[in-house]
């Protein structure tokens, strides 16, 4: 009886522990994701969305802004701050700048939901690495061909892809003999850059009051990141295949 007794009592015990606070972790897009985190490291993050499920996702690390395991904070993003016409200040996440609207989310000890700001009341945001983007002298221009030839010409000298991303490219590319690497490597390439401002540029202002400019610039943006993706990937499978064949003529 007493044995009965201490089996349901631990039953109860392991029934109780796995109901413990959901994981959560949030893409550079802004997607908020809840689950259990199975494994975690600086290059990648094993997790599974339903926790009675035997699928595993393992994502390149570099993918998330945040990474919260239980009350643990595994990774933390640097905040930007987000400055409004009337004066408040908003330390927050941008996730995207559009044509009309800003978007972004604040971190208060739990994960807010994606909040968007008209952006005619917003009038700098200062991103995490430095660098601003003013809005209140933004002045609509005519579409122009030769805004559009300097922005093309302002990206060739001044755009650089993430280093980050290139990182998991390369990461990516050492485990490309699983397809869920090719494809996800595929898919980091082709989608286009939202980061495109640069501390060096002295047309900065352009790419958000010129749609001329911008599309220029995005144009060659999009394929200097192709290419360094692309790059990153093909090293990471030279490094993979080189290791193999060293591997094979010490055997």
């Amino acid at each position: 009886m007493k044995a009965l007794m201490y089996f349901l009592v631990l039953n109860c015990l392991l029934s109780l522990g796995s109901l413990k606070a959901q994981d959560t972790l949030v893409t550079l897009e802004g997607k908020v994701l809840t689950g259990r985190i199975l494994e975690y490291s600086s290059d990648f993050t094993s997790y599974s969305i339903d926790t009675t499920a035997k699928e595993v996702s393992m994502i390149p690390s570099q993918q998330f802004m945040l990474i919260k395991q239980g009350e643990k904070i595994l990774k933390a993003y640097k905040n930007d701050t987000l400055i409004t016409k009337d004066g408040l200040i908003i330390p927050c996440k941008i996730v995207s700048i559009d044509p009309d609207i800003v978007s972004f989310f604040q971190y208060n000890y739990r994960v807010n939901n994606v909040q968007s700001i008209m952006k005619g009341n917003v009038l700098m945001v200062k991103f995490s690495d430095g660098t601003k983007e003013r809005f209140d002298q933004a002045i609509k221009a005519p579409y122009s061909t030769n805004s559009f030839e300097l922005g093309m010409q302002d990206a060739k000298n001044y755009y650089k892809p993430d280093g980050g991303m290139i990182v998991g490219e390369v990461l990516l590319g050492l485990t490309h003999v699983l397809m869920a690497s090719a494809v996800a490597g595929t898919v980091i390439a082709y989608v286009p850059p939202t980061k495109l401002s640069s501390v060096n540029n002295p047309n900065n202002l352009m790419l958000s009051s010129d749609a001329a400019y911008k599309d220029g610039y995005l144009s060659v943006a999009k394929k200097k990141k192709r290419a360094a993706c692309s790059a990153g990937f093909l090293s990471g499978m030279a490094a993979f295949w080189a290791t193999i064949l060293i591997s094979i003529n010490y055997l």
